[in-house]
């Protein structure tokens, strides 16, 4: 009743007692019979006063509130697209893009959080966001990243990053002046790990759709500013999405590989690889986590071709020891069974190949608390890995 016919204040604190309760799958159901979510969508709709004292708009807890419809329950991908059809059914798309548009900084990251809960993995209600002008909203949003507290909070970055499965949409936002720019500036900027990731997903989507935009997101400082993302969360669900990111971008060019090098991907793998196995890992037996499996494709993109090439070695001697500890992981039958340990031993041998003094380096790096010393290690990573190249 509040919602429906209270005051703004009123409506909002309705609004967030109804969304709280949207977590539920059962008071979800029940809520949404009762129609509350075409109240919620009315709301939004209504030209509320900003709240003087705090600066925020009221309406910021209904799109708080239709984020949470759109995602409950999320135990299969079935169930999602239902919650997020009958939340766009009630007319929230274009309502939310209008909030966007219009709203506080506060209202403005609460609506594009809402848009990206809708549109995840929703092709026709992808389209339908783009056709409401969706992409420019949200850009306007990143590239004013200070003023809409995108910064802080990613999450106008957060919404393109979803929109990027469609290829419309990526046209749509590559067409968008200073569409690359802004998003570096994102990288650089944003306090949330969360919103450099998926500003590094969107980055990653642009660059795929030519040379010409992929040496933009490169001429920009994408790559390095990528890993030094990557560095910051390597680990978990944004570690993965990171790592899809960069290696998107890296399989289009070898010198993109060189610049990931030369950004320090090597240490930053490295990091991950040489981990112990996680308690996941560990009560899941013999399978690795899937961002240690796509950090290894990462390496193995860097060890790929490195044989007499400086730049793609250029990280190497700054982890010489963990690369070291990495290659001389091995299962009980002796093999190259660590995720990493294969291509932390070719980057060894590919830099000890570059000079006498690089070799020392590498054979007093193998020896490192080993009383017969690194050479008889060398010797068999030698003859390892020629084994498993030929």
């Amino acid at each position: 009743r509040l919602l429906q016919s209270g005051r703004p204040i009123e409506k909002q604190n309705a609004a967030q007692v109804l969304g709280d309760k949207a977590q539920d799958p059962e008071e979800r159901l029940l809520l949404a019979n009762l129609g509350v979510i075409s109240l919620l969508v009315n709301f939004l709709r209504e030209d509320c006063p900003v709240d003087r004292k705090t600066r925020r708009d009221p309406r910021a807890k209904a799109a708080v509130a239709l984020a949470n419809f759109s995602t409950a329950p999320l135990s299969k991908d079935s169930e999602l697209a239902s919650c997020q059809k009958e939340v766009a059914a009630a007319g929230a798309i274009p309502v939310l893009v209008e909030l966007a548009r219009t709203s506080t900084s506060t209202g403005r990251q609460a609506a594009a959080k809402a848009l990206a809960c809708i549109v995840e993995k929703n092709p026709s209600l992808q389209q339908e966001a783009l056709t409401a002008g969706v992409v420019p909203v949200l850009l306007h949003m990143v590239r004013n990243g200070q003023e809409t507290e995108e910064y802080s909070d990613g999450n106008a970055s957060l919404a393109l990053s979803h929109l990027m499965d469609l290829g419309a949409a990526r046209q749509s936002l590559a067409a968008e002046e200073s569409a690359v720019t802004s998003l570096v500036q994102v990288l650089k900027e944003c306090k949330s790990s969360n919103g450099a990731v998926f500003a590094s997903e969107v980055l990653a989507s642009l660059a795929g759709l030519s040379a010409e935009m992929a040496s933009a997101v490169v001429e920009a400082d994408g790559i390095r500013l990528m890993v030094r993302v990557l560095e910051s969360c390597f680990t978990g669900e944004l570690g993965l999405q990171g790592t899809r990111a960069l290696l998107a971008i890296l399989s289009l060019n070898e010198k993109y590989e060189c610049m990931a090098s030369e950004a320090g991907i090597v240490s930053c793998c490295i990091r991950l690889l040489s981990m112990g196995r996680s308690s996941k890992e560990q009560e899941e037996g013999s399978t690795w986590s899937p961002t240690r499996m796509e950090m290894r494709k990462l390496l193995r993109c860097i060890a790929r071709g490195s044989r007499g090439n400086a730049r793609k070695l250029s990280d190497v001697s700054s982890c010489l020891d963990d690369l070291a500890n990495l290659a001389r992981k091995r299962d009980e039958q002796g093999n190259f069974d660590w995720p990493g340990s294969y291509e932390a031993a070719v980057l060894l041998l590919n830099f000890a190949a570059l000079s006498e003094a690089n070799k020392i380096k590498v054979i007093r790096s193998l020896g490192k608390g080993f009383r017969d010393g690194g050479q008889p290690f060398f010797e068999l990573l030698l003859r390892e890995v020629k084994e498993i190249t030929s």
